[in-house]
C-alpha cells in the first residue's frame, strides 16, 4: 500500500485499523467498508470512469508518504536513533548476578613418594533439588 501510494497510484483501502492509520478517505485514498463488495464496486467504478478527478487524490498520498516515511530525512534517522539507543544500553551496567556456589572435590591423597604433577579436581555446580 506505502508503495504504491509512493508511486502515485490511487489506493482504495479497507476501513480497517492497519489501513485507516494511513489512508484518509477522498484525502489521499478511498476506504470502503471490509465486507461490502458493492462499495468496493462502485469505488473502482468510480476510480475508473473518473480518473482524472483522482488525480489530487494521487499526489497527496504521494506527497503524504514523502512526508511520512521518507528513507533520508525520516526513516533513516529514526533506525539510527534506535541502534544507537540499543548500543547505549548494552554497555549500562546491568546488576550484578549471584554466584552460584560451586562443589570442588579433589583427588584423593596418594601414599606414592615421587612428586605428582598436577592434582585433579572436579568441578560441579550444586544439583538442584526438586
Amino acid at each position: 500500500m506505502l508503495e504504491a501510494m509512493s508511486a502515485g497510484c490511487l489506493v482504495i483501502g479497507s476501513k480497517t485499523t492497519p489501513v485507516t492509520e494511513v489512508l484518509k478517505h477522498e484525502d489521499n485514498g478511498l476506504l470502503v467498508d471490509f465486507f461490502n463488495k458493492e462499495e468496493l464496486i462502485a469505488a473502482i467504478d468510480r476510480a475508473c470512469d473518473k480518473r482524472k478527478d483522482m488525480d489530487d487524490i494521487r499526489k497527496r498520498a504521494r506527497q503524504h508518504i514523502i512526508d511520512t516515511y521518507d528513507f533520508e530525512t525520516i526513516c533513516l534517522p529514526k533506525h539510527l536513533q534506535l541502534i544507537e539507543k540499543g548500543r547505549i544500553e548494552s554497555v549500562t551496567p546491568i546488576a550484578k548476578k549471584p554466584e552460584v556456589p560451586v562443589k570442588v572435590e579433589t583427588a584423593a591423597p596418594t601414599t606414592r613418594t615421587e612428586p605428582v604433577a598436577k592434582a585433579a579436581a572436579v568441578v560441579s555446580p550444586p544439583v538442584p533439588s526438586v
